[in-house]
């Protein structure tokens, strides 16, 4: 599922006379109005006639719910000119805000919309109108303010992996070599894994590296290690999940550190992915606990559309040693191939991933993912070898490797 068009933020009309327009607005009581930024701004675009484009007067009043746009086309030729040559004045398009214009317009395409014209800007905020009239009535926009694509001149990206999961004598990894190789760990908070003790001995490790840390629960389950569904109800894994967010909350002030971030565990994770009561109830009850902790979620799923309708800060985060499903989770488990083991060959994904913002999925053509972090298991085999290659291939390319939260 993807959340292209979940946020309205305008109605653009076009009109003959813009100041008759605003004047008629004004007199019911609909203003201020202002002058849209010069288009000029667009240093790339994709349109029918650059000039007709060029030539568009637009004023824009921002209301407590949605923006209004006047546009008046020049006399040169444009897609505004002629909507309003062949059917007058009228709603043009509905422009959705989207995080990233150039993943959005990337997604759009994989779902089969056919782009009509788009422009950027040097930081690559920026609009794709798509012509779907013949299906919708309207055409559709998604635009894109504030900048969070991959693909600039200097990318950065997050590295984090899933720590703390050892318990009592039993250990998990060596989490003291793959934190060197990390800017956030997800440790477990007394669920799946860890117990007082082994959250303590890793909070400490993150503390002095610097390393940002974020909760890690999952279900009470060690003896299938959180990987197995447990029924019950969105409400009581809401509590589960507090429970264990604030018992690492509290330990982690004794080993002088903080918790920033919740990253729910396994089959937790996965269920939260794809269910939009449960991925609710558990941003819900994280934001009753602290509203400053952060969700990091598996890009494109329910959960970071919970966090984000929520107004909870939430980032996206995409898997180096899993594979993924044309709906954009991850292919479960108990499948061949699921899991990558082959540090090169992860690699290479996500340096791919990296210059064209698509994932290679399993039967299916690759999907457009936003990440804001990528996460190498720390059980995997070879895991602190895998994280060291990845980082090196990443910063290889020119990506800074540094925590979402910094």
């Amino acid at each position: 599922m993807t959340d292209l068009f979940r946020k309205l933020h305008h109605l653009c009309v076009v009109v003959h006379d813009i100041d008759r327009a605003q004047a008629w607005y004004e007199s019911i009581g609909i203003s201020p109005w202002a002058k849209y930024p010069p288009l000029s701004e667009y240093e790339e675009l994709e349109v029918p006639h650059r000039d007709g484009f060029l030539s568009l007067q637009y004023r824009v009043c921002n209301m407590s719910n949605i923006q209004i746009q006047l546009c008046e086309p020049g006399p040169e030729p444009s897609p505004q000119r002629t909507h309003l040559e062949t059917k007058g004045e009228g709603v043009f398009h509905m422009g959705f805000e989207v995080p990233d214009a150039d993943l959005a317009e990337a997604q759009a395409k994989l779902q089969g919309l056919t782009v009509m014209m788009s422009g950027r800007r040097a930081n690559r905020t920026g609009f794709t109108y798509y012509d779907s009239v013949r299906e919708a009535g309207i055409n559709l926009l998604t635009r894109a303010t504030n900048h969070t694509s991959q693909n600039t001149s200097q990318p950065k990206i997050d590295l984090n992996s899933d720590l703390g999961e050892g318990y009592g004598p039993w250990v998990m990894g060596d989490d003291a070599q793959i934190l060197d190789c990390l800017t956030s760990a997800n440790i477990a908070c007394g669920g799946h894994a860890g117990d007082p003790e082994t959250m303590f001995k890793t909070l400490r490790l993150a503390a002095e590296r610097g390393v940002q840390v974020g909760a890690h629960p999952g279900y009470a389950d060690r003896e299938g290690f959180g990987r197995r569904v447990i029924p019950m109800s969105p409400a009581e894994i809401g509590r589960l999940v507090v429970a264990q967010v604030g018992a690492l909350m509290a330990i982690a002030q004794l080993a002088g550190t903080r918790v920033r971030y919740v990253k729910p565990h396994g089959a937790m994770g996965n269920l939260a992915a794809a269910d939009a009561t449960l991925a609710h109830a558990i941003v819900s009850a994280v934001k009753v606990l602290d509203p400053s902790l952060a969700l990091l979620a598996i890009s494109g799923t329910e959960l970071e559309l919970a966090a984000r309708e929520q107004g909870v800060a939430v980032f996206s985060e995409i898997y180096a040693d899993r594979a993924y499903q044309p709906n954009g989770q991850l292919v479960p488990r108990q499948q061949a191939g699921a899991v990558i083991d082959d540090a090169q060959e992860a690699a290479d994904r996500l340096s791919i991933y990296l210059k064209t913002g698509l994932m290679p999925v399993v039967g299916g053509e690759p999907i457009a993912l936003k990440a804001d972090s990528i996460c190498v298991h720390g059980d995997s085999p070879d895991a602190t070898e895998m994280a060291r290659q990845i980082r090196a291939r990443l910063i290889a390319e020119g990506v800074t490797v540094t925590s979402f939260l910094s």
